[in-house]
């Protein structure tokens, strides 16, 4: 960026310089040089405005494509808490990051099958206290029906 407007400036006052050494040798030439000046002025800008604008451009591209992936996520955690089944995460063909998506889905369908397989322990465990239950004295009874409370509350 820096070189986009220094070697513009630099090929300027050189050309200026050589218009300033070759008036004391020729002035009959600096009409012509004045307009090659002129020229050389405007080809310069043009080339600064060009330079300036693709890079901008290009700036922008690249900044959506990392900021997209990140106001998404951003989004995304924002929404979790309200949902009941984890969403997969998602970003847009050709972002970046897109590792990350597929990293955050994989391990929450990890966490999620954990889940399950907790979900379906405990239901085992609340069947078997259920039937110890059935065939112990009324004190036993008591206890185990505050364990299987506890234990459904966990679920929940």
């Amino acid at each position: 960026m820096v070189c986009t407007v220094v070697y513009p400036i630099g090929i300027w006052q050189l050309f200026c310089l050589f218009t300033q050494a070759v008036s004391e040798y020729d002035p009959t030439k600096m009409q012509i040089l004045e307009e090659q000046k002129i020229e050389i002025f405007t080809l310069l800008s043009l080339w600064v405005i060009g330079t300036l604008s693709l890079a901008f451009v290009v700036c922008i591209f690249i900044s959506h494509k990392i900021a997209g992936p990140l106001h998404k996520l951003k989004e995304y955690l924002k929404d979790l808490p309200n949902q009941k089944i984890v969403p997969k995460l998602v970003f847009r063909q050709g972002d970046y990051f897109s590792e990350i998506a597929d990293i955050w889905n994989k391990s929450f369908g990890d966490i999620q099958d954990n889940i399950n397989n907790l979900n379906g322990a405990v239901d085992e465990v609340i069947v078997q206290l259920e039937e110890i239950k059935r065939k112990t004295g009324n004190e036993i009874t008591e206890q185990l029906q505050v364990v299987i409370e506890k234990i459904r509350m966990f679920k929940k």
